[in-house]
This record gives structure tokens, sequence and C-alpha cells, in this order.
């Protein structure tokens, strides 16, 4: 289909570009960084607090292009290493990422007991589901009460999985182009629009597919499959 067109001819153009862009880009970046903070360092007290201020600014968004970088270059390189599958515990990975997340206190992660053990790649895997929690936990973490379910159902031909969150609903204009490269929510300042994007090129090296729904009072569900 035309989706899938689309997403094979922008793999290959990144795939093509992603030494460049580790050696031309990453360095001068560090550089930029190393010299920021040796600015603050050595200077800081000669500032006025605004210019302290834009400093750090700057700093914050060098990490955020660092960080867009790092993205491109995983998304690029998403299957040519492939390491020995092991048998993986989900429900412990699972369990794992959540604790390890920055979850505010307004937030519960429920996750499901029955999470299977599959024999796959745990670093591809384990992208997936902390990219999908991350993304669960910034749209939940303006509401008093927020609510994420990580559930497994049960499929003859796939492992599949429900991410469920009860924050903002995606509107229906985006449930396919948010997972195209660079594609983000209007109202998402800080994301790079990346992590959906590598989310669902590793669901396609399992024979897989990545999709979503959102109501309106009910929130966000985005399912996932891996072929058994």
């Amino acid at each position: 289909n035309t989706f899938q067109k689309d997403l094979e001819a922008q793999n290959e153009v990144l795939n093509n570009c992603a030494h460049i862009v580790s050696h031309d880009l990453k360095s001068p970046i560090k550089n930029i960084n190393t010299l920021m903070s040796r600015i603050l360092e050595e200077d800081e007290n000669k500032f006025l607090p605004a210019s302290i201020q834009n400093c750090s600014s700057v700093s914050h968004n060098i990490l955020r292009i660092d960080n867009l970088i790092n993205g491109i270059l995983q998304h690029a390189t998403v299957g040519d290493y492939m390491e020995t599958p092991t048998n993986l515990d989900l429900r412990k990975l699972v369990q794992e990422l959540a604790n390890s997340s920055s979850v505010p206190s307004n937030i519960t992660i429920k996750v499901d007991e029955f999470l299977p053990v599959i024999s796959i790649q745990k670093y591809w895997v384990e992208q997936v589901f902390s990219n999908l929690i991350a993304n669960a936990i910034k749209a939940t973490e303006h509401l008093d009460y927020g609510v994420i379910a990580i559930d497994f159902i049960e499929d003859n031909l796939f492992w599949k999985f429900a991410i469920r969150g009860n924050g903002k609903v995606i509107s229906q204009k985006y449930l396919v182009s948010i997972f195209y490269m660079f594609r983000k929510l209007e109202n998402v300042a800080n994301a790079d629009g990346v992590g959906l994007s590598l989310v669902k090129k590793i669901t396609c090296l399992y024979q897989g597919n990545i999709w979503l729904e959102s109501e309106v009072n009910t929130g966000t569900t985005f399912y996932l499959t891996f072929k058994k």
C-alpha cells in the first residue's frame, strides 16, 4: 500500500544518511555543548540572570538535537544487528521499564500479570515498550488521576498487546500519519517525531503492526503485534 511504500522510501534515505549524520553532526554538537558548559562554569558570575537562562536554553536545545540524531541513527539501523533471540519475560521487562520511568505520583501503571515469555531479541522489543510507555506518561501527566495499562491479548498468529491510557485524545487525522518520521501532534512541543516511527519499523521487522484507537472520555489505546 501507499503507506508501506512511503515508509520504505523514508527508510532507504535514512539508511544512506546514517553514517554522515553520525560523523558530521554529532561531533560539532558535542563540541558546542562542551563550550557552553565551560562558559557557564567560568563566567556565570559575570552574567545577568537573563543571560544565564538563555545559556541554559541553548544547552537544553543542544540536548534535544543530540537526542533527535540518536533517534534517527537508531531508526536507520533497525535490523542491521540482530542479537540471538532469548526467552524474554515481557511482564518482568515491562514492569522494569515502568519502574525506571519518571512516573508522576498522579499516574498509575498497571502491568498485565499474563504478559507472556516469548523468544525474541530483547533490545528492539525494549525500545518498543519504552517509547510507548513514555508517550503514555506524557499523554496522562496533566490529569488528576492518570491510568496506563499494558495488556496481553490472545491471538493465534500474533503476540498481541494493548497500551491504554486515559489521557489526551488523538485526532482522527493523525491516526496514520503519526507513524511517519518527523510527524508529531500539533500540541506536543518537545516531541521529536521519531519514537513512533521507530516503533512502527520494529514491528514491521517482526512481521507485525501497530495501530491506535482514540476516543473522547476514554483515552487512547495503541495495539501492537509481533508474528509468532
